[in-house]
């Protein structure tokens, strides 16, 4: 898998136009900012996105101008992007403090 490639087409696919919907992209904690000129030069490789080790930086990011992002996402050393929206206050959203956060292995929060 190529990195460039896989990263434009993801965007791509999602509507997104690289040199103008794109903020940043670098490390997760904002510490370290790559220009996108140098991201698509420096992902210009050939990576083996199969299972077995890990190859791309586990907290690279392209963060979008919009508030959307790409993570990578990884599963026994089989990597990939993974398309994040920032979640959205419902306007019918209930402000509780009796919300038990453990044990809700399959259950969501605002289930019942």
């Amino acid at each position: 898998m190529n990195l460039k490639d896989e990263t434009l087409a993801l965007l791509t696919k999602r509507g997104y136009n690289a040199l103008t919907d794109v903020a940043w992209v670098g490390g997760q904690n904002g510490k370290l900012v790559i220009p996108w000129a140098a991201f698509v030069l420096l992902a210009d490789k050939v990576y083996d996105n199969g299972f077995g080790g890990r190859e791309v930086a586990h907290d690279l990011v392209v963060v979008l101008k919009d508030g959307c992002w790409l993570s990578r996402a990884e599963y026994d050393g089989s990597e990939w992007w993974r398309f994040n929206k920032c979640p959205k206050l419902s306007v019918k959203a209930e402000n509780r403090t009796d919300v038990d956060l453990f044990g809700r292995s399959y259950n969501e929060l605002g289930e019942e």
